[in-house]
């Protein structure tokens, strides 16, 4: 029986740290775009009431002011949703071609080596399942060398 430390290999395993990094930077300037389209439909809805509040639209006019930001207000819900959509589909491929790597590399290091088993161990994380594990068991080093060795996808 042998384990890999999750915490060591997800911090260390350069296809996987550099994939989040780019992830969390699109999803940072997505988040961005959106509150600054969100803080623009804000001033648009605040000089249409201004304007209302002055007398200066007609009816038909606010009608379509009200109209229009409805519109751009959906428009914004939408491109949210899509972003967001976008952001989850990646974060799975990550997850994906990550279980696929690990998945491939741990079943032909397990054939080479004679192992049965190939357990997880996360620290002192409560999700892990082993608490205890002798280091001498630890094949985390091996599997990031062979898994950085590859380059990822």
């Amino acid at each position: 029986i042998a384990y890999i430390n999750s915490d060591t290999l997800l911090a260390n395993y350069t296809y996987f740290v550099t994939a989040m990094k780019a992830l969390s930077d699109k999803q940072q300037k997505a988040s961005a775009t959106l509150e600054k389209k969100g803080r623009a439909l804000q001033n648009s809805f605040v000089a249409v009431q201004k304007k209302v509040q002055n007398g200066e639209l007609t009816a038909n006019q606010i009608a379509k002011e009200e109209q229009r930001l409805n519109n751009r207000q959906q428009a914004l819900a939408a491109e949210e949703q899509k972003m967001a959509a976008e952001i989850s589909q990646e974060n799975q491929e990550v997850q994906d071609t990550l279980y696929s790597n690990l998945q491939r590399v741990l079943q032909k290091y397990a054939d080479e080596h004679g192992f049965e088993y190939i357990l997880t161990y996360a620290g002192m994380g409560m999700g892990s399942q082993v608490l205890v594990a002798p280091k001498e068991s630890d094949i985390t080093p091996e599997i990031l060398k062979i898994l950085n060795a590859e380059g990822g996808e």
